[in-house]
């Protein structure tokens, strides 16, 4: 519940959190614009702006004074923060600010939280109720078939029990979180590591466009704002706060899933880690992680009981299968296999292996992958 107006917030004990009034201003507009505009103000940075508001109070008053500061005509000229929020209105995106009810109160235990949120899309960014969470999956761009079976059956699981899944709709792991999402029912919110006017990357257009229409896309930058790799680590911060749990699926040593789990973990976030084969490159962080103390995951009752919440009887395995469909489960393994080998190891024809192929995906057991790979779900 979003606290009544003139209500403190403010980050948790374990970070030195920032404090902000929702109180109602004269404005509310010009107060959302103003942020909107000291977001985009090169020279000063969020620390820093965030340190003016808090001195002086308001947005607008940090604001004003900026416009008047001596320095300030050597740098870009920005447009007045009005018209700022006009055209993103315009561009159909909502602009989600900390003064706002609907902004996350979570993002208050960061040392920067984002001073202006771009959303696209009907999912409110504010926490669920009470009775529902929210997990971040992540994990690497370039996960096995394996790995990203286990993200979106993960995902799906997890949105059946009611949870909402956030990541960050890369290639790899985080496009699997969120199919897995969609498939169970649940909103999943995307956050880019770009503006919400770039298209990265372009292979998942439709799945985006599938996140806007139960979910969300979500964005600190502005619209043409570029897949700068800089700005993949701090758009982590953000993935890390939003949620209660942070799952790392599959990362190398030097994983950007990594930076995730970190941030998550300063900030008293669970982390949690999927185990994988010892010598694989894609199981390095995640070893790395248990042997710090992560907990394990297994399936979605481990995540479940990381939140407190008791499995739900829709979360049971279904019986397994006999003739052909067992037979292609079976043959599928862990890492999945393309229908040639599915022939070779279970003796059936080729036919018969694509119309079970077909039935299974229909059912929600199998998915191919976009090289040809079939891989359980």
């Amino acid at each position: 519940m979003p606290p009544a107006p003139g209500a403190p917030l403010k980050g948790t004990p374990m970070t030195e959190g920032r404090l902000i009034s929702r109180r109602t201003f004269e404005d509310p507009d010009l107060e959302r614009a103003c942020w909107l505009a000291l977001a985009q103000t090169a020279g000063l940075g969020t620390v820093g702006c965030w340190e003016r508001i808090q001195e002086l109070g308001s947005a607008q008053a940090a604001w004003n004074q900026w416009m008047a500061s001596p320095g300030r005509g050597a740098l870009r000229p920005l447009p007045e923060p009005r018209v700022l929020l006009e055209r993103s209105q315009r561009e159909d995106v909502r602009i989600v600010t900390p003064v706002d009810p609907e902004y996350p109160d979570r993002l208050l235990d960061l040392h920067d939280p984002p001073l202006a949120l771009h959303v696209r899309g009907g999912s409110p960014l504010s926490e669920p109720p009470p009775d529902r969470k929210t997990v971040a999956i992540v994990g690497s761009r370039r996960a096995t078939p394996y790995g990203l079976s286990f993200a979106e059956s993960l995902a799906r699981d997890l949105s059946r029990q009611g949870i909402r899944v956030v990541s960050g709709l890369a290639r790899g792991v985080d496009a699997a979180a969120h199919r897995g999402s969609l498939r169970g029912g649940g909103p999943t919110l995307a956050v880019l590591g770009c503006g919400l006017g770039i298209q990265y990357p372009r292979e998942h257009r439709r799945l985006r466009q599938e996140i806007e229409a139960c979910g969300a896309v979500v964005s600190e930058y502005p619209a043409q704002a570029g897949p700068d790799p800089w700005r993949f680590p701090a758009r982590n911060r953000i993935l890390a706060a939003l949620a209660e749990a942070v799952v790392v699926v599959q990362a190398a040593c030097r994983s950007g899933a990594l930076i995730t789990a970190d941030l998550a973990a300063e900030i008293g976030r669970d982390v949690l880690a999927v185990p994988g084969p010892v010598g694989w490159a894609q199981s390095e962080g995640c070893l790395q992680l248990l042997a710090e103390g992560a907990a394990v995951v297994r399936s979605a009752g481990d995540v479940l009981d990381a939140l407190g919440i008791h499995l739900s009887p829709a979360l049971e395995r279904a019986a397994p299968l006999d003739g052909p469909s067992g037979e292609v489960l079976t043959a599928l393994g862990c890492q999945g296999a393309r229908v040639d080998a599915l022939v070779d190891q279970t003796g059936r024809a080729p036919g018969l292996i694509a119309a079970t192929l077909v039935r299974l995906e229909v059912e929600g057991r199998v998915r191919r992958l976009p090289e040809g790979i079939w891989v359980k779900l």
